[in-house]
């Protein structure tokens, strides 16, 4: 209760003074740190409630790797994985005579206007928001991110497998992984803007979603390696994709509808913004209650002098 305490009166003196260039460069470095630690600690308590986490010096590896070796996987993977796609674009692209036509009279007139002007942005938006470049963004963010994401995020409860004692012990160090990963991407995209607040309100969410997928992964990381229950892995890694890629397909959807307001025609997405942000908030509150079920079911299938035990 405290952590959420100090972490809304952080978030809310970072929202008053985000779009104040005199102070917030000054501010916002001081206040993102617990900004962003905070909401992560408490989703972290209520992940490993009452769950034992084993030795000390391997739940440290585990949160280290998690800040460490899975970004740095990922990052490169995924970084592969667009250029593919990228390239495969372009290819496309270039077997099209009109649209690479037309695409080389915008890149000239871009240049002549000049990449920064807000003519230049205005003649851009249109193929921005084209249906086949939000396709493409949503196949990648959320379809191929996920993919790789849920396998690659609890990487450390992969390399200790073999010594996890119960599926509630892979809940728990998934969770630590889930955290360690939500605490290093945060502070990756955080920037001293004016939306500062707002962006880390909703990174809350993304949070939630890390942890949660990470923590259930976890739990059937044993079930598969120690009772040879491969389908419960498959299962809950389906779902694991499906709960980050339906998040990521929302996530860009509003992006998408944001653009829409600097374009002067109508698009699919125009005026979508608030019914994808209560959709938003809706999906990160079943995040939550999933996370504190399954907590209670992991606790459950603990024995009961494990139960008694404090959670080191």
């Amino acid at each position: 209760m405290i952590s959420l305490i100090i972490a809304g009166i952080v978030i809310f003196i970072g929202y008053q003074f985000g779009a104040k260039d005199s102070v917030n460069w000054l501010l916002l470095p001081f206040l993102t740190l617990p900004a962003v630690a905070l909401p992560i600690f408490i989703l972290l308590g209520l992940a490993i409630r009452g769950l034992p986490l084993g030795t000390r010096w391997r739940s440290w590896n585990i949160f280290g790797l998690g800040m460490t070796l899975s970004p740095f996987f990922l990052i490169f993977i995924e970084a592969f994985a667009l250029f593919a796609i990228l390239f495969v674009v372009v290819a496309f692209l270039m077997l099209q005579p009109n649209i690479a036509g037309d695409l080389e009279r915008l890149s000239r007139q871009i240049v002549e206007i000049g990449p920064q002007s807000e003519e230049s942005i205005n003649l851009f938006l249109p193929y921005l928001l084209n249906p086949g470049v939000i396709g493409i963004a949503l196949a990648y963010f959320a379809v191929l991110v996920p993919l790789i994401e849920e396998i690659f995020k609890p990487f450390g409860v992969w390399f200790y497998a073999k010594r996890l004692t119960s599926p509630a012990q892979g809940f728990a160090l998934g969770a630590l992984s889930g955290s360690a990963y939500a605490l290093i991407e945060t502070l990756g995209v955080s920037a001293q803007t004016a939306d500062w607040g707002s962006l880390l309100l909703s990174r809350i969410g993304t949070g939630i979603l890390h942890v949660t997928t990470s923590a259930l992964m976890g739990a059937a990381i044993f079930y598969a390696l120690h009772d040879r229950q491969y389908s419960r892995l498959l299962g809950i890694y389906i779902l694991s994709v499906s709960m980050h890629g339906l998040w990521n397909a929302l996530a860009i959807l509003y992006s998408f509808s944001s653009l829409t307001e600097f374009v002067k025609q109508d698009n699919l997405l125009t005026g979508f913004q608030t019914p994808l942000i209560v959709s938003m908030s809706i999906l990160a509150g079943l995040f939550l209650i999933i996370l504190i079920l399954s907590n209670r079911r992991m606790r459950a299938t603990l024995p009961k002098p494990l139960l008694e035990e404090p959670v080191p």
